[in-house]
């Protein structure tokens, strides 16, 4: 596989949010719309390809549990409403007292909503696929 993508995670602690810029991800888009009786509404997602050997700029990954415990220097991977994915490097940096709605206004945040550990074959082919909405 080749992962040309660069995405920027941002996980939620009680302290505010740690941004973290990965580099070397698979990004793919679906772009849709749900058609009802009270009109259309976009239901857009990506699913995001993370290998386990991801250059996340020194910064290590942990399981959530030990993220919310030890969060300084780490990053994650979990399906709170508060965690977003942003393609590219994103510029946004919460400041103390601001408001994450500014990233979800400003920029194409997603929100998390799965995770999955795929630890199958060779090393190599180690990766987390991740859909967000």
């Amino acid at each position: 596989m080749i992962f040309p993508h660069t995405v920027t995670i941002y996980n939620y602690t009680k302290a505010g949010y740690n941004r973290t810029v990965l580099r070397g991800v698979l990004w793919e888009d679906t772009k849709a719309k749900n058609v009802n009786k009270t009109g259309s509404t976009s239901v857009d997602s990506a699913r995001v390809f993370v290998p386990f050997s991801v250059d996340s700029g020194g910064a290590t990954y942990k399981s959530p549990a030990e993220y919310q415990a030890y969060p300084t220097g780490a990053w994650t991977l979990q399906i709170k409403q508060k965690d977003f994915i942003v393609k590219g490097e994103c510029p946004f940096v919460l400041v103390p007292g601001g408001s994450i709605a500014e990233l979800t206004t400003n920029y194409d945040a997603l929100t998390i909503t799965s995770v999955t550990a795929c630890d199958f074959g060779s090393a190599a082919m180690h990766h987390w696929e991740v859909g967000g909405k």
